[in-house]
């Protein structure tokens, strides 16, 4: 169901509030959904101060569904007979955000090193326990106008070494403590979530193998959200919205809704997306955007991010592998051998 802030539970969908409370909510199934009758006759919604505590009511039976399993617990969670998990892509993507007003990073042979020097790959493997997809760019790959880059970025420090040494940065020695490098910058990262700290680690692993001396600065996302607003970093570890076209232009548009950046190399190809009139005319601007963000890039584009969701066995959820299994919610029917599993 899907309300509207400030206003009284009304909207669309399979199931309609029926009470809540500090506990969480009670729905109960809309007879008239345009796609048929839920097979679910009411739902109720708890909330938990942990995902251990939930974890827990889940496996004493006092739950039957978990929303998100958390990326640490996720293999002992499919360990469970009880239980099934089911993953998906989540449409959230990480990315290391340049401020290209910066003095260094507004040249476009530095930012095109720094992704040459990642290798995605190992990010999603050890900076995301293997539960992520690899990415090139903001743009949903379940995206009906989505298709793989034309030019995607290689891992290869081999070539990102040669184009900074062409670019004038040459190597430095040590000084006050630093590693020898070609240039140094400041990097904020979210730290109230361990996935973005681990990564921005082995980011910063990867980047000093080139040359490149990045300097973690954790803050929290009050302090994170704020000055990325403002335009107040060099660079930024954080999560971006990317299901919708929408988000993309809100994101790296210049003076857009979330980030000031400085960017404005992809405003009129932006503009382009957001103006097309036809299905031919959005896959040739995201085709184009694609370009544009390979050749100019405001971000090394690390991984879309995996997560789970556990549901008893005594319910079948139906729906698509590697989808999201609330997206079809009111299909979900209790197992035909529920009694015996209990």
């Amino acid at each position: 169901m899907v309300t509207k802030p400030g206003e009284k539970d009304i909207g669309v969908g399979p199931y309609r509030i029926s009470g809540r409370d500090e506990q969480g909510a009670k729905l109960e199934a809309f007879p008239r959904y345009f796609r048929g009758r839920p097979g679910l006759s009411g739902i109720e919604v708890r909330n938990y101060p942990t995902q251990r505590n939930a974890w827990t009511a889940l496996m004493r039976g006092e739950i039957d569904m978990l929303h998100e399993v958390s990326r640490d617990a996720a293999e002992f969670v499919k360990a469970e007979s009880a239980v099934r998990t089911y993953s998906f892509l989540r449409p959230y993507y990480i990315d290391l955000v340049f401020n290209i007003r910066h003095p260094i990073l507004k040249n476009p042979e530095v930012r095109r090193a720094i992704n040459e020097a990642l290798d995605r790959a190992t990010l999603v493997r050890d900076g995301m326990n293997g539960r992520g997809r690899e990415t090139d760019g903001p743009i949903w790959p379940q995206h009906w106008a989505y298709t793989p880059s034309a030019k995607p970025f290689k891992f290869d420090p081999a070539s990102a070494r040669d184009r900074l040494e062409r670019a004038g940065f040459k190597t430095k020695p040590a000084s006050n403590g630093s590693m020898p490098s070609r240039l140094s910058f400041n990097c904020l990262v979210f730290s109230d979530d361990s996935r973005f700290e681990r990564l921005a680690v082995l980011v910063q692993k990867q980047l000093a193998d080139v040359g490149i001396d990045m300097k973690l600065q954790p803050v929290s996302q009050e302090v994170l959200v704020p000055r990325g607003g403002r335009g107040d970093f060099d660079a930024l570890l954080f999560e971006a919205a990317g299901r919708s076209l929408n988000w993309v232009y809100a994101f790296w548009r210049s003076g857009g809704e979330i980030f000031d950046t400085g960017y404005v190399s992809a405003d009129a190809t932006l503009d382009r997306v957001k103006l097309a009139l036809t299905e031919e005319d959005t896959r040739a601007a995201v085709a184009e955007l694609d370009r544009v963000f390979h050749d100019d890039p405001p971000a090394a584009f690390i991984a879309w991010q995996e997560t789970s969701r556990a549901v008893s066995t005594r319910f079948d959820v139906g729906g698509e592998e590697n989808r999201d299994i609330l997206a079809n919610l009111w299909q979900w029917r209790p197992a035909a051998n529920a009694q015996a599993r209990r």
